[in-house]
């Protein structure tokens, strides 16, 4: 069974978390998640970032797919893919995919949707996992949702998704323009 948590505070700040328990029988004891719970990939997870601009000489999904098993010949078994959604910037500096405009489209600079699927495949192939860094909190200035909370304010349907009161914590710098 599967639960979630939403704290709110006196702001209206909000944050969540989602965890599960299960039970073998109705009548036996509810078994909480911990450490010893974790399936084993997990617990024996060797993870190498990848960020397919810095990877290979191309920057592309496709060029990168015949290495793949030379992370798999240094030890990894899981692979972190930064975000390959189409973005307002990506280069091997500041843009490192964190501008997100549609989440649902591999940026043309990196490929295609069916590229990132072969990617994945080719992976599994080898035994390893992929985790896709989806970062709905660094959507770009040309995001639909943002696009919209421009428009509408606090009647967005979006507005309590992001944001929208300033932070009193002097590191944090948001790009609010």
């Amino acid at each position: 069974y599967y639960f979630g948590l939403i704290a709110t505070d006196p702001n209206g700040n909000r944050d969540t978390t989602r965890n599960y328990f299960t039970m073998v029988h109705p009548d036996s004891a509810i078994k909480i998640i911990t450490y010893a719970s974790v399936p084993s990939w997990v617990r024996q997870g060797r993870v190498y970032e990848l960020f397919f601009k810095a990877f290979t000489s191309e920057g592309t999904i496709i060029a990168a797919i015949p290495r793949l098993s030379y992370i798999k010949d240094m030890g990894f078994n899981i692979i972190w893919v930064m975000p390959v959604m189409t973005n307002l910037q990506i280069n091997n500096s500041s843009g490192t995919g964190y501008n997100i405009i549609d989440f649902y489209t591999v940026t043309p600079q990196y490929g295609t949707n069916q590229d990132f699927k072969n990617f994945v495949n080719e992976c599994h192939r080898l035994g390893m996992k992929v985790i896709l860094d989806v970062t709905p909190n660094h959507s770009g200035s040309q995001h639909p949702f943002v696009k919209d909370i421009r428009t509408f304010k606090q009647y967005s349907k979006y507005w309590g998704w992001y944001q929208n009161q300033p932070i009193t914590n002097p590191n944090y710098h948001p790009n609010l323009s």
